[in-house]
């Protein structure tokens, strides 16, 4: 009887070791916290990683609390100088311009050269662009971060027609909830896809390993880029009041309060589409050019003049024929 028990105690204690040891072996993922980072760019992959029970911890530079975009309050786990090497780094992204001074770029790039993934989230690309760890690979960012990230740094293949992108241990996403399928595809890596298939299922998030919503193909893209210039002394402020489309089509209206006539504001804007390449059909009032081979008519429109308060409704719409 005595030693039944004792084969007993040695198969559960050998299992409990073995269960401990399992649990030890889930990655740790190391969370890169700044102030103004974006929430939903680490609380969205915190949530899949947390499910899919990895060790979760976050790091800022001096290890003090720092705040969001939006005002959220948080306290790292680690500071630079005492973070553990992580096997997963999340860089989100969100006023990256407080964490691209050369320390902060050095951290991230000496911890991402030694993790298993190290996955970017938003404009976050831009501090692994910074860290030259898109040199010769596929990367995405924020819709519009995409020209900055092709312009500003040389050898990067950019890719606005997709979710996410993998190269090596790089994993880059597009922007906010596109950091959430980024995280499943590399726990898809990690851990199999049955997991990340059952943690996006848990999670009530529409998750398609292959597709998806790709804000950078949206028809946006196409507008004419204009900028009103007026001297310091003329008052020019344009809020946009309302923008939606899809791949085909997209207006965008701003509502314009400035002391110039509204004849000299479309004179500009005139003057500025035409260097762009557009070429403007007088019988149809129709902007039409032709871009890598997408044939494009865009259209602007003035409503809504208030003379008195010199305000009016700039409208711009575009459509891919």
């Amino acid at each position: 009887m005595k030693k039944a028990l004792f084969m007993l105690c040695a198969v559960i204690l050998l299992f409990s070791q073995t269960l401990i040891t399992k649990a030890e072996e889930q990655p740790s993922v190391g969370i890169l916290l700044f102030d103004g980072v974006q929430i939903i760019d680490f609380t969205g992959p915190w949530e899949v990683f947390g499910h899919a029970k990895y060790s979760v911890k976050t790091v800022s530079s001096d290890g003090q609390q720092i705040t969001t975009t939006m005002g959220m309050k948080v306290t790292p786990d680690y500071s630079y100088r005492d973070a553990p090497q992580f096997d997963i780094l999340l860089v989100p992204g969100g006023h990256v311009h407080n964490v691209q001074s050369a320390r902060h770029i050095k951290w991230i790039g000496q911890h991402a050269k030694q993790t298993d993934f190290t996955l970017s989230v938003c404009t976050g690309a831009l501090l692994l662009a910074d860290a030259g760890l898109l040199k010769n690979k596929e990367a995405t960012t924020f819709f519009s971060a995409l020209d900055m990230l092709e312009d500003n740094y040389d050898g990067i293949i950019v890719r606005s027609d997709v979710r996410y992108t993998h190269s090596d241990n790089i994993v880059t996403s597009a922007g906010l909830s596109s950091g959430i399928d980024a995280s499943l595809y590399v726990v898809s890596q990690q851990s199999g896809l049955q997991k990340a298939r059952e943690i996006a299922m848990h999670m009530e998030y529409d998750w398609d390993p292959d597709t998806g919503f790709i804000r950078g193909l949206m028809a946006d893209k196409y507008l004419p880029d204009l900028h009103i210039d007026f001297a310091d002394d003329t008052k020019f402020n344009a809020e946009r009041v309302h923008h939606y489309g899809n791949e085909d089509q997209w207006q965008q209206h701003h509502k314009i309060d400035t002391d110039a006539k509204i004849e000299t504001v479309l004179s500009q804007i005139q003057e500025q589409v035409g260097k762009q390449g557009w070429q403007y059909q007088k019988q149809t009032d129709v902007w039409h050019k032709v871009a890598n081979e997408t044939p494009l008519e865009y259209q602007y429109f003035v409503t809504d003049i208030d003379p008195h308060h010199k305000t009016f409704t700039f409208q711009q719409k575009i459509n891919v024929l």
